[in-house]
This record gives structure tokens, C-alpha cells and sequence, in this order.
């Protein structure tokens, strides 16, 4: 009866001593995040990142004002000028890209030794510039998607990897601190041997087989040693990696090993096709036509003052002009007028186109268009070796998934083995039917599964990571 009542309070004694300081994985793992310098390197990376894009992205109304003036007087005295010029440019993105309005005014002076007068001319320009590609450029949006697309990959990457790493320190840990407790069993239990026989007689101290004994007890308190020395080492690397002291885990969830086999939710593959897409529109500007309009419309009116600055007439001169431009050629129209607003209108068109063409042109779009031709043909290899190694992927996973249910499976009949036989020893041993040893035997094996399920448990976190990462 006393020896059970020891075996309780030996076991109440282990239990409250690994309880005081333990917790669950999440739990801990939630804490090296927080205090982790390497998480905090890639949070900083990933908002630098997007810093970054945020900049380029930047595109508001451009404002630029120049001034000038032109004063000059002829040799004969008869007469001087002056010419005082004022413009302003503005550039308004949000109305639409390469809008510009253009508004200033410029004032004259000629000064006659009868006559002189003052001339101002304010001015007003819209122009627009079209695009009317054979094809729908959209490479701008393309890049801007790979880079936004890499700046989330590689911090789920990097944070997944973290979380893996640390999962693996945990087992590393369990493993160590299961190997110790399997060592000193092993060292405690030759030892309580050795003493049985030398107490018993039937080995004598000094004697060839007690130092062969003596020896391999040795060597068991040596292991015992070398495993004390390895989990220490494992908990100040720990330490040093998360900025936090171990802490024993008891516990961790369950992993969700279900595989989405859907390659568009992969970043790889993902940026293997805009990268495609966009080398295919590379190469359709070059072989397609790129043309561009340019429209163009401005008023210019003219108002006169004699030499009192008083009225003395006015005029306006208008214009709408478009320019058509592809690669080698290009047509224009201008439509103006001048009216001093008191004749009919009547506006003048004016037509003119321009062609060229030459031996090292056409050489340079051929070597140009061969050059765009294989790089197309590079990024099709890389989709589809994309989509070949995303399939390759989920086959590989697959096969650990189906490994690690195999390993549970295999635990899960372990555990209950280990379970019902220490509870037949345990009944047995109420009846003194087994000794002491046995039942601590028994109990040993109970404990050796739960880390061992515990270590499983984190095995399929990182296999649950791993799928996650494959279509991020």
C-alpha cells in the first residue's frame, strides 16, 4: 500500500512540475511572434515594400509657370519694342492621362515716333493624346499586380517559414526532453539492477563482470549527459532566436491537411501567367500597329490699345489640330481661323502626311520582333513549367498527407495498446499480482506516447503550412 501511495505522489508531483510553465503551442508560438526581431524585419520589409508602390503610384496635377521678356530698338532710332511673355502649364491626371491644359498671355509694346501701341494676346490650349494600339495595353496594371502579388508572397513565405521553424525547434525540444527521460530510465534501472545483484550476490565488486557492468553503466550515465547537454543547448538557441525563455508545450490544435488543387491561387504560377501576358503585348506592339492621336485646341485672341491704353480693336485666332503617328508614317490636319469678329468665318484646313523608310529600320523591327518572339516563348516555358511544378506540388503532398495519417493511425493504436495495458498492470498490481517496476514500466509507455502524439500533433502544423504556402 505504500508503494502505491508513493507511485501517486510521485506522479501528482511530475504533473504539477510540468504544468506550472506550460502551454499551449499556439500560445507560445503567438509570443515568439511579438517578441521575435526576425518578425518584426519582415513586417517592416513588407510596409517598406508597399511604401514604396504607394510612392509610384503617386500622380497628381503638374503646375509649371515660365516668364520672359524680349526688348529691342533698331539703329535708326525710328522705333523700339518690348515683349513681356507670361504661360502656365497644368497637367491633370485625374481627368485623364496625358491631358494637359496650357493658359498664359503675352503683352507687346512697339513705340513709333508718331504712332505706338500696346498688344495683349492671352492665350488658351487643350490638348489630349490617345492611344489606338491594335491591342489592350495593360502592362502598367500587369507590373503593378506582380509586384503587389510578390509583396504579400513573400511575407506569407517568410512568416510561414517562421512558424515552421519554430515548430520544429518545439519537436527538437520534445524530442530532446523524451530522449533524456528514456536515458535516465534506461541509467536508473541498470543501476537498481546492479545493486539487486551485487546485494543478492550474484555478482561480487571487483569482480570481471561487475566492471563490464560498471561500464556499460558508465557509458548509460555518458548518454544520459550528452542528452542533458543537448536540450540545453536547444533552449538557449531558443532563446536567442525568439528573445524568450521556453516554456513546456502540453498541447497544440489539430492540423487541416485538406489540399485545394486550384494552380490560379498559386503566386508562382499566378505571376508566370502575367509575365506571359505581359511579353505577349510586348511583342503585339511590335507586330501590330501602335498608333497614337494627338489633338490639339487653342484660342488666341488679340486685343490692341493705342498709346493711352484705349480700345482700339481686337481679333481672335483659333485652331483644332489632330496628328495621327505610327511607326514609320503620320497625317495631320489643322483646321484655324483669324476673325476680327465682324467678317463671316472662314477657316482653312490644312492636310499633311509624312512617310519614311529605310534598309537598317526594317533590320532593327525584325531583330526587335525576334528578340520579343523568344522572350514570349522563355515566359510560356516558365508557365508551364509553373503549372508542371505546382502538379508536382500537390502529388508531393499528397503523398506526406497520406504518410502522416498513416503515422497517426499507427500512434493512435500505440496509445490505446500502452493505455490498456497499464491499466490491466494497474489492476493488476492492486492484487500484488506485478511489482512495482511493471507498473512504472507500463506508466513510462503512457508517457512516452503523449509526447510522441504531441510531436505528430506539430508534424502536421507544418505539413498544414506547407499546403497553405502552396496557393498563396
Amino acid at each position: 500500500m505504500k508503494i502505491k501511495y508513493r507511485i501517486v505522489t510521485v506522479l501528482l508531483v511530475l504533473l504539477l512540475s510540468t504544468s506550472v510553465y506550460a502551454t499551449s503551442a499556439e500560445s507560445l508560438l503567438s509570443q515568439a511572434k511579438n517578441s521575435s526581431p526576425e518578425v518584426k524585419t519582415y513586417e517592416r520589409t513588407k510596409e517598406n515594400s508597399l511604401l514604396l508602390k504607394s510612392q509610384s503610384d503617386i500622380d497628381g496635377t503638374t503646375v509649371s509657370v515660365s516668364s520672359g521678356a524680349v526688348i529691342s530698338e533698331d539703329s535708326s532710332y525710328i522705333a523700339n519694342s518690348s515683349t513681356q511673355t507670361s504661360s502656365v502649364s497644368i497637367t491633370l491626371p485625374e481627368i485623364g492621362d496625358n491631358f494637359f491644359i496650357s493658359t498664359g498671355a503675352s503683352i507687346s509694346a512697339i513705340n513709333l515716333k508718331e504712332e505706338s501701341s500696346v498688344t495683349l494676346k492671352p492665350n488658351l490650349s487643350l490638348s489630349k493624346t490617345f492611344s489606338l494600339k491594335s491591342f489592350k495595353d495593360s502592362r502598367s496594371d500587369i507590373e503593378d499586380l506582380i509586384t503587389a502579388i510578390k509583396v504579400e508572397y513573400n511575407y506569407n513565405s517568410s512568416m510561414t517559414s517562421f512558424e515552421n521553424t519554430f515548430y520544429q525547434n518545439v519537436i527538437n525540444i520534445l524530442k530532446a526532453q523524451l530522449s533524456i527521460k528514456k536515458a535516465q530510465r534506461s541509467y536508473d534501472s541498470s543501476k537498481d539492477l546492479y545493486e539487486k545483484q551485487l546485494t543478492a550476490g550474484f555478482l561480487t565488486e571487483g569482480s570481471l563482470p561487475a566492471l563490464k557492468t560498471e561500464m556499460s553503466l558508465e557509458s548509460a550515465r555518458a548518454s544520459l549527459e550528452a542528452s542533458r547537454t543537448n536540450l540545453e543547448s536547444l533552449l538557449v538557441d531558443f532563446r536567442d532566436k525568439y528573445g524568450m525563455e521556453y516554456e513546456d508545450v502540453t498541447s497544440a490544435r489539430d492540423s487541416e491537411l485538406e489540399i485545394t488543387e486550384n494552380s490560379e491561387l498559386s503566386s508562382t504560377v499566378r505571376i508566370a501567367s502575367l509575365s506571359l501576358e505581359s511579353a505577349k503585348q510586348d511583342l503585339d506592339e511590335q507586330t501590330g500597329h501602335s498608333g497614337t492621336l494627338k489633338t490639339t485646341a487653342s484660342a488666341v485672341p488679340s486685343i490692341i490699345f493705342d498709346k493711352d491704353l484705349k480700345y482700339d480693336s481686337s481679333s481672335m485666332t483659333a485652331s483644332v489640330d489632330a496628328t495621327y503617328s505610327d511607326k514609320n508614317w503620320s497625317v495631320s490636319a489643322v483646321l484655324s481661323d483669324t476673325t476680327d469678329f465682324e467678317k463671316e468665318l472662314s477657316p482653312v484646313l490644312t492636310v499633311s502626311g509624312k512617310w519614311s523608310n529605310s534598309t537598317s529600320s526594317s533590320e532593327t523591327d525584325r531583330i526587335n520582333e525576334q528578340r520579343l518572339t523568344n522572350t514570349y516563348l522563355e515566359k510560356q516555358n516558365d508557365f508551364d513549367s509553373a503549372l508542371s511544378s505546382y502538379a508536382s506540388s500537390i502529388l508531393s503532398l499528397k503523398a506526406s498527407v497520406n504518410e502522416h495519417s498513416l503515422s497517426e493511425k499507427q500512434n493512435e493504436i500505440s496509445c490505446d495498446y500502452n493505455r490498456r495495458t497499464y491499466e490491466m498492470t494497474e489492476d493488476l498490481y492492486k492484487n500484488s499480482l506485478v511489482s512495482e517496476q511493471e507498473l512504472e514500466d507500463a506508466l513510462f509507455e503512457v508517457e512516452c506516447d503523449q509526447i510522441n502524439t504531441l510531436i505528430l500533433k506539430l508534424q502536421g502544423l507544418i505539413l498544414e503550412n506547407r499546403i497553405k504556402l502552396l496557393n498563396m
